[in-house]
C-alpha cells in the first residue's frame, strides 16, 4: 500500500471493482463490534487495490464489514459508501500519520482500541500517563444532576478513560504473570491454575 507508507500492507478478504465501483468486503471473526464507518483498515486496503489497479476511473467506494458473531441491532452486515474524492483525504490522513509514526520525532498517542490489544501497553509510558489522568479525572468533584449534551460529553470521556485503564490493566496483569512464571515475587499477587 505505498499510497500509504511503503511498509504498509496487508490484504483485503475480498475485493472487486467494476463499472467505477471499487468494493472491499472485510470478514471478522471474532465478537468485538467492527464498524464499516471510517474504518482506517479498509481505507488501507483500498488504497492498496487502486494502486495495484493503478488508478482507474473511480467514482465510488463502498466498504463492507461482515461480522456474524457480533449481535449487534444493525445486523452482522454493516456498509460504508462514500464518494472516491471523499475517500482520498482519508488515504492523506493514513499517509501523513503512517509518516509521522515512523519518524525520529514520532508521538505515542493512547487509546482504547489500539491500546487495548498492543503487547507493549505494559511499559508504554503515554498509556501509562493516560491512565493515571483518568484516575485523577475519576476524583474530581462533579455536579450530581447534569444537563443532558454534558452527560453526553462525560459519559463519552468517562467510557474512552474506561478503555484506557482496561488496557493498562491487562497489560500490567500480563507482566505479573509473566514474573510470577519466573519465580519473582509480585507482592499481594498469585497466579491460580
Amino acid at each position: 500500500m505505498p499510497a500509504v507508507h511503503e511498509h504498509c500492507g496487508g490484504t483485503p478478504d475480498a475485493w472487486r471493482f467494476r463499472d467505477g465501483v471499487l468494493e472491499i468486503v472485510d470478514y471478522k471473526y471474532g465478537h468485538r463490534f467492527v464498524p464499516a464507518f471510517e474504518n482506517y483498515q479498509l481505507v488501507a486496503y483500498a488504497a492498496g487495490v487502486l494502486d495495484l489497479l493503478e488508478n482507474p476511473t473511480t467514482t465510488e467506494v463502498i466498504f463492507t464489514v461482515v461480522q456474524p458473531r457480533n449481535y449487534d441491532r444493525s445486523g452482522p452486515v454493516r456498509k460504508w459508501r462514500l464518494a472516491y474524492r471523499d475517500l482520498l483525504p482519508y488515504i492523506d490522513h493514513l499517509h501523513n500519520q503512517a509518516h509521522k509514526a515512523l519518524s525520529d520525532d514520532a508521538e505515542f498517542v493512547p487509546g482504547p482500541d489500539w491500546c487495548r490489544d498492543c503487547p507493549g501497553r505494559h511499559s508504554c509510558g503515554a498509556l501509562e500517563q493516560a491512565a493515571f489522568d483518568a484516575c485523577d479525572r475519576a476524583k474530581a468533584s462533579l455536579p450530581l444532576e447534569l444537563p443532558p449534551a454534558s452527560l453526553a460529553t462525560e459519559l463519552e470521556l468517562m467510557r474512552r478513560a474506561q478503555g484506557l485503564l482496561a488496557a493498562r490493566v491487562s497489560g500490567l496483569e500480563q507482566q505479573a504473570m509473566a514474573f510470577i512464571r519466573e519465580g519473582k515475587s509480585v507482592p499481594g499477587f498469585t497466579i491460580e491454575q
